[in-house]
């Protein structure tokens, strides 16, 4: 995440002359600040993450981008989930409109950023508009980017990860890492820390974790980038809360959940999604988090108090 980034006095004018509503600068505002920018402003977006911070619904978040890449002030690829706001290298790297000389250290900058970006569509038209003034020199392939997942095809994947993960706790006996001795490695202890909070939600989840497995390489990695053992407890509890994952919406196919550890953490953007759903759930503060099976007990319950109210109601009327 940058430490800081530029904004130009002239966005509140641009907005004026575009007519933004007050959500529309809110998503517009968070397409050039929002911790996963960048310095070229091409990256990918979350849409949940963009509802959740903005204080927007899904839908709302949707149809608000599509109003402000209509100004001209971004590009959003749907298939691949990539956005590139089109003047954000030049706001945040050039002074004075000035082209960078190619030693120059913002220059060198850029083109390792460019370099490194993963394929997405926006690689060639980036290169061709920014190329002189960043110093970049080398041109990017575009290939076609693979669609994301679809839904179906995201819960198969979670489920073989979820057998995987079964099979794996089965046949090893695994112990708590322990750094060398001498060694002050707090490491271990954060991530038996994070995988003892999955474990209140799994219980048949072995106790410890040893630093070849998969699971501690995960939880690792999450934490190398720069995530907390909060921020970690919390992703793990909103995919715990969301309704979806918990196999309760009408999209879920057959009740199926959808909380593995390997979709929960498998990049910065779940983790992230993960915070926003505790956040989105009602009241996030005070609330227990709830297993899906007493979800599914209080909803049945709810549906039976509506029921007898219902018939309470057309007896009262016949009596009438």
């Amino acid at each position: 995440m940058r430490g800081y980034c530029k904004i130009t006095p002239h966005f509140w004018i641009w907005a004026r002359q575009n007519s933004l509503n007050p959500g529309d600068i809110a998503i517009a505002m968070y397409l050039m600040t929002c911790p996963e920018s960048n310095m070229l402003g091409l990256y990918y977006l979350a849409i949940p993450s963009l509802a959740h911070f903005t204080g927007l619904d899904l839908e709302g978040a949707t149809k608000g981008l599509a109003r402000v890449c209509g100004t001209g002030l971004a590009s959003f690829d749907a298939p691949s989930g990539y956005v590139w706001v089109h003047n954000a290298a030049t706001w945040q790297m050039l002074d004075g409109g000035a082209p960078l000389k190619h030693d120059n250290n913002r220059s060198k900058g850029a083109r390792n950023s460019y370099r490194d970006l993963p394929n997405n569509p926006f690689l060639g038209e980036f290169f061709d508009k920014h190329a002189i003034n960043l110093g970049l020199d080398a041109r990017r392939l575009q290939a076609p980017c693979k669609p994301l997942a679809t839904q179906e095809q995201e819960q198969e994947q979670e489920q073989e990860q979820e057998q995987e993960q079964e099979q794996e706790q089965e046949q090893e006996s695994i112990s708590v890492a322990l750094a060398p001795p001498g060694v002050k490695d707090p490491l271990p202890g954060r991530v038996q820390e994070v995988w003892s909070h999955y474990r209140s939600h799994h219980s048949r989840c072995t106790q410890g974790l040893k630093s070849g497995s998969k699971d501690y390489k995960l939880i690792a990695a999450r934490l190398s980038d720069g995530h907390t053992v909060k921020d970690l407890v919390q992703a793990i509890d909103g995919y715990h809360v969301s309704r979806f994952h918990c196999g309760l919406s009408p999209e879920s196919r057959d009740g199926r959940k959808h909380q593995a550890l390997g979709l929960i953490l498998r990049d910065q953007q779940h983790v992230v999604s993960g915070i926003g759903y505790l956040e989105q759930s009602e009241d996030p503060a005070t609330s227990t988090i709830l297993t899906g099976k007493t979800r599914t007990t209080i909803d049945s319950g709810a549906a039976w108090v509506a029921k007898k109210q219902a018939e309470l109601e057309r007896q009262e009327t016949g009596n009438e």
